[in-house]
């Protein structure tokens, strides 16, 4: 269950860390159904070929039976060796299939997920006090409860097979092996089958009931997705600080070129836009700066220190510190009145006359 206060869902970091540690939402039920589905194809596809097999291998002891008591204690060890070679051929794919089976059904649920943390040796694993809140746990609960329900569920369906199957039972008497083993193979496929399905529905609500409690126990609270939040973006004091001195370091670099303008456009201490040409490099005037208010203000004084041309154009002057960006060309709707005041720069520069000159 969700631990008081933990109402947000896991992100998926803490999801991440969560499998790193090898915990999962995963149903061994699953995985034993998967293995008997696995096993029920496997048996149909192999139990004809044990059987032959056997059938081949005991005829032919059956046949030397005479020469086996002759034989000596080198000779029995020898039949014996072969006898038990003879089941594991005949029985060992089925095995091998069940285990795979089981293998592969756990990994679909985890992804094919190891991790050394789930496997590793932990102290707190011998703590008994642990041992008894696990065992009388409201997950031990339902884990009882559900193995309760499948042992009454398999042992219904077994009596209920045998109640329909013991009438053919008493006839195997009159029958040779080879038909006996045969009829015998087809009821525990049936029974097999019948057993899988009834317990698929289980094997569901089970895989569920993990993945609900799964999902309970990684839940987070507020301040915990904050805490992440703070480690994964930054914590926004100290990112604020970093915008803060950002912005002081591109204002003072902005400032060491406004002594390389060409002109000011101000409005009048409102906002203040410097503005630069370079004929045979730029397409058009850039602004190299801009400011407002007490930013205008430095702007406007560091231009007259440096002897640049100030000029007022209220319109203009917004205009270009609304639309343009940084070292930004200004935009075609501004060539004609831009050329006009570079015009006047020029001819400023020229006679070598101040500002207030211009009319």
């Amino acid at each position: 269950m969700a631990q008081e206060g933990k109402t947000e869902k896991a992100t998926p970091r803490r999801r991440q860390e969560q499998r790193k540690e090898g915990r999962v939402a995963k149903s061994q039920d699953v995985a034993l159904v998967g293995s008997l589905f696995v096993v029920f194809v496997s048996i149909r596809f192999f139990v004809p070929y044990a059987i032959s097999f056997v059938r081949d291998y005991y005829s032919h002891i059956v046949a030397n039976l005479s020469s086996l008591s002759d034989a000596g204690l080198f000779g029995q060890r020898d039949f014996l060796f072969k006898a038990l070679f003879c089941f594991f051929v005949s029985a060992m794919p089925i095995v091998f299939i069940a285990a795979l089976g089981g293998v592969l059904w756990s990994g679909v649920q985890t992804r094919f997920l190891f991790s050394w943390k789930a496997v590793s040796f932990k102290f707190s694993n011998l703590n008994p006090l642990n041992g008894f809140k696990n065992m009388f746990s409201l997950k031990s609960f339902v884990k009882l409860l559900f193995t309760c329900v499948k042992m009454l569920i398999v042992g219904f369906l077994l009596y209920k097979d045998y109640l329909k199957s013991a009438q053919s039972f008493v006839k195997l008497i009159d029958v040779d092996l080879l038909s006996g083993a045969q009829f015998l193979g087809k009821e525990i496929v049936r029974i097999v089958f019948n057993l899988c399905m009834a317990l698929s529905g289980i094997a569901l609500i089970d895989y569920l009931y993990t993945w609900w409690t799964f999902e309970k126990s990684i839940m987070m609270t507020k301040q915990e997705i904050k805490d992440e939040y703070k480690q994964l973006e930054g914590n926004p004091q100290i990112k604020g600080q970093i915008r803060r001195r950002q912005r002081q370091i591109a204002q003072a670099r902005m400032m060491q070129m406004v002594p390389k303008a060409d002109v000011v456009i101000r409005n009048p201490t409102h906002c203040a836009v410097a503005l630069k040409y370079e004929q045979g490099k730029d397409a058009a005037p850039k602004v190299i700066a801009k400011g407002q208010d007490v930013m205008a203000l430095k702007i406007i004084a560091i231009a007259e220190e440096n002897k640049v041309l100030v000029t007022e154009n209220r319109e203009l002057a917004w205009f270009l510190y609304r639309k343009v960006k940084i070292d930004k060309a200004i935009p075609a709707a501004a060539y004609k009145i831009v050329a006009e005041i570079f015009v006047w720069v020029y001819t400023m520069k020229e006679r070598r006359l101040q500002p207030d000159q211009y009319v």
